[in-house]
């Protein structure tokens, strides 16, 4: 943060709750010179402190933002709604924009990457969503015979392999 020895960010000291997205994880103030951090929003990632007593955060579907001035270290405040349709990544703490000191606002449009459904679709092009959670996926390998399909569910400190198979309702 400006003219302080204070910076903000998400921190996970050890033994702390560790979320795979950045969607549930708290963004801190802390304090380089006592080690010390006060949490200023609950959920969130990839904030950035705006020169007009603001902090921009990503999460859910786009951009919010609280009031906040580093004097006061105040935050925990209900964030109000920036801009949706940002390209976001939860799983991975990165949400494609920048602000400058004026006040301009530039972004990659998009969406959050970490929420799509894997979709059926067949040989004339009728597409159905399988009945997967809306999640980040990784690779996908579809079965010589086309009737299973392995998925990759790549997380914070592991990967988990599922399979779908196009007979059944269920994954």
């Amino acid at each position: 943060l400006p003219g302080s020895n204070e910076m903000l960010g998400w921190f996970w000291p050890a033994g702390e709750f560790q979320s795979d997205s950045g969607d549930y994880n708290p963004i801190h103030v802390y304090s380089l010179a006592t080690k010390q951090r006060l949490k200023v929003i609950e959920r969130g990632y990839a904030a950035r402190f705006l020169p007009t007593g603001h902090v921009v955060f990503a999460g859910g579907s786009g951009l919010l933002a609280i009031p906040f001035t580093p004097e006061r270290r105040q935050g925990l405040v209900e964030p109000v709604p920036v801009l949706d349709g940002v390209m976001l990544n939860a799983l991975d703490r990165v949400a494609q924009f920048a602000v400058s000191a004026s006040g301009t606002l530039v972004y990659v449009a998009g969406g959050a990457l970490h929420k799509t459904t894997p979709s059926w679709v067949d040989r004339d092009g009728n597409a159905r969503k399988l009945p997967m959670a809306a999640q980040t996926y990784g690779m996908l390998k579809l079965s010589p015979d086309g009737t299973r399909l392995a998925i990759l569910i790549p997380g914070v400190n592991d990967t988990t392999a599922c399979s779908y198979d196009a007979s059944s309702t269920t994954p």
